[in-house]
């Protein structure tokens, strides 16, 4: 099982995700939340800080382990270890060509809403309190 890292930023009663860059092999242009592959030798909290600095340029400094969440993949499912992200220094940007775009969502986030997982509309309409 592939380990995976990936976090929510909160703020002001919206969260924020990144929409998946086109040229991406899975799930191109598919909301997501923010992270990556946890590396050999890296622990899960080392790899989230990594990866919110590389993908968003922020270091998160309040973070809260949430769900682990199991995503099917075609040759070997990922376990993703969800942080919800409550404080941060910086402030979110795109800092790589992973994501297209940022956006802050609240109750806008619905149904029709391009997620790379089904399984995430629980967990962020959730954390917005809906």
């Amino acid at each position: 099982m592939i380990p995976i890292v990936c976090g929510v930023p909160v703020r002001d009663g919206r969260i924020l995700l990144g929409l998946r860059s086109a040229h991406r092999r899975l799930y191109p242009s598919m909301w997501d939340m923010i992270g990556g592959h946890v590396e050999t030798g890296e622990t899960v909290e080392q790899a989230l800080l990594r990866e919110f600095n590389e993908e968003i340029g922020i270091y998160p400094t309040r973070f809260i382990p949430m769900n682990e969440i199991i995503v099917p993949e075609a040759n070997e499912s990922a376990r993703l270890f969800t942080y919800r992200i409550d404080g941060w220094s910086g402030e979110p940007r795109l800092a790589n060509d992973e994501h297209s775009e940022l956006r802050w969502f609240g109750a806008d986030i619905t149904d029709a809403t391009p997620l790379a997982s089904d399984l995430y509309l629980p967990l962020f309409r959730s954390l917005l309190g809906l």
